[in-house]
């Protein structure tokens, strides 16, 4: 397994230097990682354990003095069991023990009263220390804890497999070396899994999208090609638009020819020409007749 697979759980409650009403166990100069009941805890840096108790309110609680002393001392609160103990020299990625924080069953389990819970389900509590201080909690009543800076930075970077030179404050501190699973492998796999969800919601979101979109034409044109099928119709050419000339070429004009008929004189009627001139005759004596 890799060093700090525990990290890859997530934290489940983070550092608070203040105290807020809307949200409880503040302040909180710590990190609580969402660890299941009795997983293997890790050292996060070389060092020795100075001190280590068990069968307390909150379950048991084991500082360790790291070997680097630009980091500031570091402990854990909640563990089911303790593995080293007093005086022992762990290196960055040995167990300390199997996370507890459970209300019930167990070695050292946390309690929960009316009053206070000192846990509410597995997670393990981890931070750096610097003193006892007396605070003014969200529920209004003062109560005494552990401080110190904040840790955040350094599970983020623990947890990535990042080498504790990169760590602030850790200047000169090596990281032991992983063996079998990588380091943060948990954290890695949950990383990735988040990624994968995200984007199968976003294309359903978008399957959806152009369902909507496009329903109403889908529709329009299934209703087109099914009164066309029954008039005898290929629903397909619905499909197939119109071809439109993109030629600028102008056909020339076809020349019309006049086609010129030969006079054809119909043969006068028989005495036509006899009938003619007496008709001429006697109208030329109407008219001298008139004017006599």
């Amino acid at each position: 397994m890799g060093l700090y697979d525990w990290l890859g759980y997530g934290v489940s409650h983070g550092f608070y230097s203040s105290a807020f009403p809307k949200i409880g166990d503040t302040p909180h100069f710590a990190n609580d990682i969402g660890t299941p009941f009795h997983t293997p805890i890790t050292a996060l840096f070389s060092g020795t354990v100075v001190s280590e108790r068990t069968g307390l309110p909150w379950g048991t609680e084991v500082f360790i003095q790291p070997d680097n002393g630009n980091i500031p001392k570091y402990y854990y609160y909640h563990l089911d069991t303790l593995t080293p103990s007093i005086g022992q020299h762990v290196s960055a990625g040995d167990e300390i023990g199997l996370s507890g924080g459970q209300t019930s069953g167990g070695q050292n389990p946390s309690e929960c009263d009316a009053s206070k819970c000192y846990s509410t389900g597995p997670h393990t509590h981890v931070g750096f220390f610097r003193s006892y201080v007396t605070v003014l909690n969200d529920q209004g009543h003062t109560e005494t804890i552990p401080y110190g800076p904040d840790i955040s930075g350094a599970i983020s970077n623990l947890a990535k497999g990042a080498n504790v030179n990169s760590i602030p404050g850790a200047t000169g501190v090596n990281q032991v070396p992983a063996s079998g699973i990588p380091v943060g492998t948990q954290a890695f796999f949950i990383g990735v899994g988040q990624k994968i969800g995200l984007i199968l919601v976003a294309l359903t979101l978008l399957g959806i999208g152009m369902y909507l979109l496009f329903t109403d034409q889908v529709t329009s044109l299934a209703g087109k090609a099914g009164t066309l099928v029954k008039a005898g119709v290929a629903p397909e050419t619905l499909l197939l638009p119109k071809a439109k000339s993109t030629s600028t070429h102008t056909p020339p004009k076809k020349e019309v020819k006049r086609v010129e008929y030969p006079e054809v004189k119909a043969p006068l009627p028989k005495n036509q020409g006899k009938h003619s001139a007496s008709i001429r005759e006697s109208t030329q004596k109407r008219i001298l007749g008139k004017y006599a």
